[in-house]
């Protein structure tokens, strides 16, 4: 029987319109995927909304503490991977600080950057999907903070 998950990555940008970064360790489980770039954010727990797996991801893997209202959702997609039976949708969230937060990463990475989005799309290696979420964010100005 297909498994169906969600997966949240979230955009983090700063004032000085810098995109957050992860670089990932040693990946046992995926090898090709050592010493990459990535974006926080994984799977979404049973019984948590998207937003909430978005919070809580953002919390373990930067230590950063984000108002579940401030999180806004930018993209998704959906695929499925035969190999594994899986539907998983993809969804990535932005939120853009006023001020450089202070990271704390966690043992899921080794070190994080604050990049420009120009760097991002021509220098950094990333997985096709959160290219794209970066791409889509752009081109539709979704990073660009609201006056409330």
């Amino acid at each position: 029987m297909t498994s169906v998950v969600a997966t949240t990555k979230t955009l983090i940008v700063n004032e000085k319109n810098q995109l957050l970064l992860l670089k990932i360790g040693l990946h046992t489980q995926q090898p090709d995927r050592s010493h990459t770039w990535d974006l926080p954010g994984g799977f979404i727990d049973e019984g948590e909304s998207e937003v909430e797996g978005a919070v809580r991801e953002i919390k373990e893997e930067t230590g950063i503490d984000v108002n579940p209202d401030e999180v806004n959702l930018l993209y998704g997609t959906t695929g499925y991977y035969k190999e594994h039976d899986k539907s998983v949708t993809h969804l990535c969230y932005g939120i853009v600080f006023d001020k450089t937060p202070q990271i704390t990463i966690s043992w899921e990475h080794a070190s994080y950057e604050w990049v420009d989005f120009a760097t991002v799309l021509q220098n950094c290696e990333l997985l096709p999907r959160y290219r794209k979420f970066i791409e889509y964010a752009q081109e539709h100005k979704l990073l660009i903070k609201q006056d409330r």
